[in-house]
């Protein structure tokens, strides 16, 4: 028999009561009036039987009584063989190594692996153990869920640790966070409910300002979280990075030419002196002085420092004792020589012509100088044309069906066209299948657009303007958002019937209702459809100030940004008009030879280019990347994210504050085998409760007491 509070077994030491009770002298209650005691000699009174043990049964009653409820106070219960033995449950550990770019700080990687051995070594043969590496994306080295006979995931784990080093990408954290959640939650669970589930982190818990994203995460309930966090050996840490150039701020007479780079100092740094210098391939100073700069510890400075020499490949950070985050690589994009080609026929005044206007836009930025060119639309010349010097198209005459075959396909290589109905419709049919032979491959006999004229009594304006779309972003502002000045004299309406209601997006309205700027987005380039002309006998649109930002806007294929300084991140990924991949004729759409661009990254490395689209995983190192094709060339510079250079670690109330199960101290195996026996314990006791059987008897023994109490007082 076991007791669950055998500290009550004390309560037994009451039967010294009733014994004390029954050897205390009773004195008489009733009081006998007597004469004068003077004269009789005083004698102490004489032990008698009365003082002695005389009921031995009512004792033994009263004792049982007590010793009875002393015993229920304990819990007694009776435990099983089984019961006694215990063996720890198996655990599933998922654990998440951190590979980004700050994990290359000084010491730190060493760390990881010690974290690493130690989880292996807490593991007992019933265990489960998986890996799982990430940066901006979580990857599975060793699932959770294999079991190889062969080979054991401690083992496999191991051979995986000696191979995993830590890349230059930036971390996500609640990504990992997240993955590994469900990964524990659903493919594991649905095996055996019974295993202990616990997420291992070892990582330099950077600050993630994405974190709140785990506020919207239904975190499960039985998956815990411990963290073990890595810090460097060296606690001084700066970075740099230059910023975005203002556009013509190097020829500006109130600002000073060159460029501005960022310079951080992590708050536990222990140097605030730092130098800057360009460097060229070879990691060679370019410039026989370096500007110096002081930083404090926790703070950021913006330094000015001059434009990149020729050979310039980097600007370098000295003094730092990390030197991860210490190099910014440059590619300076010489601007790109593309055509604004114009289809259409010249009016014989020059000021009524669409053209005119054109070809007067500066819409010259520093990634590209545009060139004007017309061409008549009865001409077939305009069709040789290849898609990589256009910048955009503009067809002011409605062509044939078939002449919209060189359109198709510049549009599928990511050439913008815009379509202006800028003239009153003669043949609407026919503008009706051209418009549908660029929106489908197939010619149809009917087509599922009406184009009419609009009657206009007065001037119609534009009512209805979606700013939130990235043409109009730059109106959104309530001092450019006025486009009341603008009125058109005549335009176009177009009927978009219900089912392509999907195809067409609608971006601006007339006031009477009428769509005014159509867009197919359903190619890599997109179709603009505007129902009217902005020549001043039509429209008051080539006189406005909205004229030039609308056109720069949709010439460029990134909603007309212009950037002389471009930003790539190591893993982000990267479109593939950046690094020159088109469907150009040939073998398989790829090119004359069937090939992409030949890439060669930093050191020398060639790429693949037999891929269709260029893959972040081919940008794993900062540095430049160089890409060469048959009408170009084109070098981009890749660099770590400003953000790992950022140490300070998150808090684990921040998590837990997120819903986010936290591990508490971790017990040995014998202080779990306790808290299972305590628990089989109280399960025992629970569903035996023969406390209840021993206050029955106490309440029988004493009923019993008092019986016997009372006979044996009427019989004295």
């Amino acid at each position: 028999m076991s007791w669950l509070a055998p500290a009550y077994l004390l309560g037994a030491l009451a039967i010294g009561l009733p014994i004390l009770f029954h050897l205390v002298r009773q004195r008489p209650r009733e009081r006998m009036v007597f004469s004068s005691l003077m004269f009789l000699q005083p004698t102490p009174p004489r032990l008698t039987r009365r003082s002695r043990l005389d009921d031995l049964l009512l004792l033994a009653l009263r004792i049982l009584v007590i010793l009875l409820l002393a015993f229920a106070f304990t819990r007694p219960f009776f435990r099983s063989d089984s019961a006694t033995q215990w063996k720890p449950p198996g655990r599933d550990v998922l654990i998440l190594v951190d590979t980004s770019a700050s994990m290359r700080q000084t010491g730190v990687w060493d760390q990881v692996q010690r974290h690493v051995r130690e989880t292996l070594d807490d593991l007992d043969t019933d265990d489960r153990v998986g890996l799982v590496a990430f940066d901006l994306q979580p990857r599975t080295l060793v699932d959770l869920a294999s079991e190889d006979p062969e080979a054991s995931a401690g083992e496999a784990i191991e051979t995986a640790m000696r191979s995993l080093r830590p890349g230059w990408a930036r971390g996500d954290l609640p990504r990992a966070l997240t993955s590994a959640a469900d990964q524990l939650d659903t493919v594991v669970g649905s095996q055996d409910a019974n295993h202990e589930k616990r997420l291992v982190v070892i990582s330099d818990l950077q600050a993630e300002p994405m974190l709140p994203d785990l506020q919207g995460f239904p975190w499960p309930a039985d998956v815990e979280v411990q963290l073990k966090r890595v810090a460097a050996e060296a606690t001084t840490n700066a970075a740099v990075s230059l910023l975005s150039a203002r556009e013509g701020e190097a020829d500006s007479q109130s600002r000073p030419a060159g460029r501005r780079a960022r310079v951080y100092n992590s708050p536990r740094s222990q140097q605030a002196q730092f130098a800057l210098r360009w460097i060229d391939a070879q990691g060679q100073p370019l410039e026989p002085r370096p500007i110096s700069t002081n930083v404090p510890p926790g703070q950021t400075r913006v330094v000015r420092v001059p434009e990149p020499p020729r050979d310039a490949v980097a600007l370098e950070l000295t003094g730092d004792q990390q030197p991860f985050d210490n190099r910014w690589y440059v590619a300076e994009a010489e601007p790109q020589q593309q055509t604004l080609l114009f289809l259409g026929e010249d009016r014989s005044e020059p000021r009524e012509s669409l053209s005119y206007y054109l070809q007067r836009a500066a819409l010259d930025t520093p990634r590209r100088s545009i060139s004007f060119q017309t061409a008549p639309a009865e001409s077939n010349d305009w069709q040789a044309w290849e898609a990589g010097e256009l910048a955009m198209v503009v067809v002011a005459t409605p062509l044939a069906a078939d002449a919209a075959d060189p359109l198709i396909r510049w549009m599928d290589e990511g050439v913008n066209v815009l379509t202006v109905l800028a003239q009153p419709i003669e043949d609407p049919q026919a503008v009706e299948q051209f418009l549908h032979k660029l929106i489908a491959r197939e010619e149809t006999a009917a087509a599922s657009l009406q184009v009419r004229e609009a009657e206009v009594p007065d001037y119609a304006l534009l009512g209805d303007i979606d700013f939130g779309d990235p043409l109009f972003s730059i109106f959104a502002d309530p001092r450019f958002s006025d486009f009341s000045k603008i009125r058109f004299w005549s335009h176009r309406q177009i009927n978009i019937p219900e089912s392509d209601g999907a195809v067409f997006q609608t971006l601006a309205r007339f006031d009477d209702g009428d769509p005014a700027l159509l867009r197919y987005a359903g190619r890599r380039g997109q179709l603009w459809v505007l129902a009217a002309g902005w020549q001043p006998s039509a429209s008051q649109l080539a006189l406005s100030t909205k004229f030039l930002p609308l056109m720069a806007r949709m010439m460029d294929a990134n909603a007309g940004e212009s950037r002389s300084l471009q930003r790539h991140f190591v893993g982000d990924p990267i479109p593939a008009s950046a690094t020159g991949y088109r469907r150009l004729p040939g073998p398989e759409g790829r090119g004359p030879e069937g090939r992409g661009p030949e890439g060669r990254g930093p050191e020398g490395r060639e790429l693949d280019d037999s891929a269709e689209e260029p893959s972040p995983a081919a940008f794993d190192t900062p540095g430049r990347y160089q890409f060469d094709s048959k009408d170009s060339s084109r070098t981009l510079a890749f660099n770590v994210d400003p953000a790992e250079s950022e140490w300070e670690p998150i808090d684990a109330d921040v998590l837990a504050s997120l819903d986010v199960r936290m591990a508490g101290a971790e017990l040995t195996v014998e202080q779990r085998a306790q808290q299972e026996r305590q628990k089989r314990d109280v399960e025992l006791e629970a569903g035996q409760q023969w406390w209840r059987w021993l206050v029955v008897a106490a309440l029988g023994v004493l009923l019993a007491e008092s019986g016997w109490a009372a006979w044996r007082t009427r019989r004295m």
